[in-house]
């Protein structure tokens, strides 16, 4: 017999197996995500009899209109099956789940990033359609340049600064502290400087010893170049683009931007 639930502490034991079969991610990271994250209502988890069969992770945003209008929205994240009961409609059925209580707590819409080019036609036949899209711009560090490492609370609220009049994703505190704290455990940050009398912010990642650009705003010519100076080597960029599907969105009331600005996705 199948049970939706949201899981308690007494499940992240199973759930660490479950992330580390469907993702292949570290025990630091995974053990990080618990303690940064977990909650009461973060692990939305399908049970069959006593195995945990299921999960989703869920963070509360805000898809926010070029206007300034907002609608809330869940976002899921960390979508899995366990292996032996893939192929059963598990997944589709814990979507399906989290459309229901999403409504129900408020949300309008729900948001998944696809980790793989496949997923994107298995998200589709449910109901997701394109939301934000990407390019990656491999960038040449011309000079060091120097930068301000910022905090979780002091990144957002740039960041929607810069965002003003854009159709985008307003995180909360609990996704830009996980972000964060992601960035430091692999030698990264959230950076701020000045570009040409302007504040621009950026989230510089590192990636098995290469710089990653995750965002970088405002997005312009010129600060791709400052970026790769910021993370003090060449860099890949990730930044706007029609290249590639980053987000998809499942909103059967047409409440959100028909597109809009993700950038800073968990993936």
């Amino acid at each position: 017999m199948e049970a939706f639930e949201w899981a308690t502490a007494g499940d992240i034991p199973a759930m660490t197996r479950l992330w580390q079969q469907a993702f292949g991610d570290d025990p630091d990271t995974i053990a990080l995500f618990f303690r940064d994250c977990f909650s009461p209502r973060r692990m939305l988890i399908m049970r069959r009899g006593a195995a945990l069969a299921a999960m989703a992770a869920v963070f509360c945003v805000e898809l926010v209109a070029a206007n300034g209008n907002g609608a809330p929205c869940w976002y899921l994240y960390a979508v899995a099956t366990e292996r032996r009961f893939r192929g059963e409609g598990l997944a589709t059925a814990l979507l399906e789940q989290a459309n229901i209580r999403a409504r129900a707590a408020g949300a309008r819409c729900a948001m998944v990033v696809p980790g793989e080019p496949g997923l994107r036609a298995f998200y589709a036949d449910r109901g997701y359609r394109s939301w934000s899209h990407r390019a990656v711009h491999p960038v040449t560090a011309l000079t060091k340049t120097p930068v301000a490492h910022l905090d979780a609370a002091a990144y957002g609220a740039l960041r929607e600064q810069l965002l003003r009049g854009v159709a985008h994703v307003r995180f909360g505190a609990d996704f830009l502290q996980l972000q964060h704290d992601f960035l430091r455990a692999n030698g990264g940050f959230l950076a701020s400087w000045q570009c040409s009398g302007q504040r621009c912010c950026a989230v510089v990642d590192r990636c098995g010893g290469a710089a990653v650009v995750r965002e970088v705003l405002p997005f312009t010519t010129a600060l791709p170049q400052a970026v790769a100076g910021a993370a003090g080597m060449d860099a890949t960029l990730y930044g706007p683009g029609d290249a590639a599907v980053f987000s998809m969105l499942h909103d059967a009331e047409n409440a959100a931007p028909a597109c809009g600005y993700l950038g800073l996705g968990l993936e």
